[in-house]
């Protein structure tokens, strides 16, 4: 027995990607806050993920810096929650899809932390260690708030939660 495939594909990307986004936009607030209260500069975070493509002039950037630091954020964070959302389904209850959440985020933290901004991003890779508890928190509320993807993904489904096919019936209908 499996899902329709054409239907329940849909739910899962737009539902991940709403999700995702969401997830993100909360991530990127509390960091944008944080940054801010420690003087840091409240828009330091867009700064440094947009040092990916600038490098170091990243710090001194324009508005079209932010925004690129913003598109990139938004990206990453679409990809992450379409991932979740192909990995947790739309059956699982709220508190199951948190506590995956969760366990996502420090994953995800991980692979960032030690793979991923120390591979393409050197200004930010030195200055993580100045906002390690933060950069770790970040990662907790972005795994948190991915808990909605469940109710995203049973939104944008057109197939009824329960309603199952056969894979034969699928291949025919």
């Amino acid at each position: 027995m499996a899902y329709k495939d054409e239907t329940h594909k849909g739910g899962v990307w737009t539902g991940g990607i709403i999700a995702g986004i969401i997830a993100g936009i909360v991530m990127a607030m509390f960091s944008m806050m944080h940054a801010g209260m420690t003087g840091m500069g409240f828009w330091t975070p867009l700064r440094l993920i947009a040092a990916t493509l600038f490098g170091v002039d990243a710090l001194v950037g324009t508005i079209g810096v932010l925004l690129m630091g913003l598109m990139i954020h938004m990206a990453v964070s679409a990809m992450f929650g379409v991932i979740f959302a192909v990995l947790i389904g739309r059956r699982s209850s709220g508190a199951a899809a948190t506590g995956w959440g969760l366990l996502y985020g420090v994953l995800i933290w991980a692979m960032m932390s030690y793979l991923v901004v120390p591979a393409t991003n050197t200004t930010m890779n030195v200055r993580l260690p100045l906002m390690s508890g933060a950069w770790f928190i970040e990662h907790l509320i972005f795994g948190v708030v991915l808990g909605i993807t469940p109710a995203f993904v049973r939104r944008f489904a057109t197939t009824a939660p329960g309603e199952m096919t056969t894979i034969r019936e699928t291949r025919t209908a």
